[in-house]
C-alpha cells in the first residue's frame, strides 16, 4: 500500500467525520479543528470515528492518547507516523 501524504489522510478523515457527525458540506474542517470542542463530538462519535479510521488506515488507536484540545491535524500526524515505512524495509 502506498503511503498517503498528510493532506490525503486529512481529506479521508474529513469525509469520515462529516458522515459520523452529519455535518453539512459548508462546515469547514481544518487541521486545527478540535473534534470535541469545535465539533461537539461525544464519546460514541469519537469511538465511531476512530473505528472507521482503523478500517481505512493500517493503524491501531490503542496507543493513541486523546488529550483535550487535540486537533484533527494531531490525529492525522499520528496516522502518518503509524503508516510510515519502517527502517530496513526499503528495497
Amino acid at each position: 500500500m502506498p503511503q498517503p501524504d498528510h493532506n490525503a489522510v486529512l481529506e479521508a478523515m474529513y469525509l469520515i467525520i462529516r458522515e459520523v457527525l452529519r455535518l453539512p458540506d459548508e462546515q469547514e474542517l481544518k487541521p486545527e479543528t478540535r473534534l470535541v470542542e469545535d465539533l461537539g463530538a461525544n464519546s460514541i462519535d469519537h469511538f465511531d470515528i476512530l473505528t472507521r479510521l482503523e478500517e481505512k488506515f493500517p493503524v491501531d488507536f490503542v496507543d493513541f492518547e486523546y488529550r483535550d484540545g487535540q486537533t484533527l491535524g494531531d490525529v492525522a500526524d499520528f496516522i502518518c507516523r503509524c503508516i510510515q515505512p519502517r527502517g530496513g524495509d526499503e528495497s
